[in-house]
């Protein structure tokens, strides 16, 4: 194991000079336990310290669907609302459409709402998740719900505002106590304004950057706060380790949910590796993965689950980087095939 984690650490290191990414934060979690966790790069602007595993917030992007893919689970289980569902007898003053939308096509992105068009992705507008809906509320539909699969934020921003109407509190009041709190994840946040978080906070959020042309610049400010359930949180590596361990004990949901949330969707008789807010890639060789990859200003994550050899990998940039996946992968792979069963 010593040697398979040498040549992983030789490989994020590499991706982790300074021309390729301004900041990295890693942990690998091994039957449970920590065996890796390391950070590379500074926190940026006025802040020359070192950033840490343990305590360096960044943006987690589309990891956030994960968690509330989860706090979707805990909601079927207590019976607050089923999967089949409109979303239409939570929201009746949602713009109807020509077809029926359920919550699960929302989860599994198969209901025909539209990404980001023009420079949405960059607002930096305050938005409630209500008044979010407005962006992409009255535009048709792509596709007959069900009929296809295509990946949109706004299937999120939309299920958010449905899943608080069912629990009757906000979504990040109810994702902290039913998911947070539950898998002891006390180092994750929701990203709020910047003048609204405390000093301490402040000190441990790494600066955001962009890749140019001719190296970083600092990233767009951006508001994710009507996108919480999107890409709206902040962690650390060794939280999001806490994310992943929970698909590995079958934690916090029953496990006919936990089947629901893993289970990758057919559209059409072809897999869309996609549960309930989770990626289910279930074709990797001989051992599939579960968990996210997310992409957004300022940011750019990983969480890998491998179930078969009990390895969770957790990792999280401070800049929108998707040409280092490749790399990354091959990282992963030293420790997928060597690492002992």
């Amino acid at each position: 194991m010593r040697s398979s984690l040498q040549t992983f650490d030789q490989k994020i290191a590499a991706i982790a000079d300074y021309n390729q990414v301004p900041a990295l934060s890693c942990a690998v979690q091994h039957k449970g336990e920590i065996i890796y966790s390391k950070a590379f790069g500074k926190y940026g602007g006025f802040n020359s310290n070192p950033v840490e595993p343990e305590t360096s917030l960044f943006r987690i992007a589309s990891i956030a669907k994960s968690i509330t893919g989860l706090a979707l689970g805990r909601m079927i289980d207590k019976k607050m609302l089923s999967l089949d569902e409109s979303i239409f007898e939570y929201l009746p003053q949602y713009p109807k459409k020509n077809f029926d939308i359920s919550i699960k096509h929302l989860a599994t992105h198969t209901s025909g709402i539209r990404s980001y068009k023009g420079k949405e992705l960059f607002s930096n507008k305050s938005y409630g998740i209500e008044e979010g809906l407005a962006l992409f509320k009255n535009d048709p539909l792509l596709f007959v719900p069900g009929a296809d699969y295509y990946y949109s934020s706004y299937n999120y921003v939309l299920l958010s505002a449905v899943m608080q109407i069912a629990a009757k509190e906000s979504f990040g009041s109810f994702v902290k106590r039913e998911v947070l709190d539950a898998l002891k994840m006390s180092q994750t946040y929701e990203e709020v304004a910047k003048t609204s978080l405390s000093k301490e906070m402040k000190k441990r959020t790494v600066k955001m950057y962009s890749k140019t042309k001719n190296g970083f610049k600092k990233a767009s400010r951006v508001n994710n706060g009507y996108k919480i359930a999107a890409g709206g949180y902040l962690s650390t590596a060794t939280d999001i380790i806490k994310l992943g361990q929970a698909a590995l004990d079958q934690s916090i949901l029953e496990s006919s949910t936990w089947d629901e949330v893993l289970t990758q969707q057919f559209v059409m008789a072809k897999p869309t590796y996609y549960g309930l807010g989770w990626q289910c890639n279930q074709e990797l060789d001989d051992m599939g993965y579960i968990g996210h990859i997310g992409q957004g200003v300022g940011a750019y994550s990983n969480l890998f689950v491998y179930p078969d050899a009990e390895l969770v990998v957790a990792l999280l940039i401070n800049a929108s980087v998707p040409n280092l996946q490749t790399a990354l992968d091959c990282a992963y792979e030293v420790l997928r095939k060597e690492i002992p069963q």
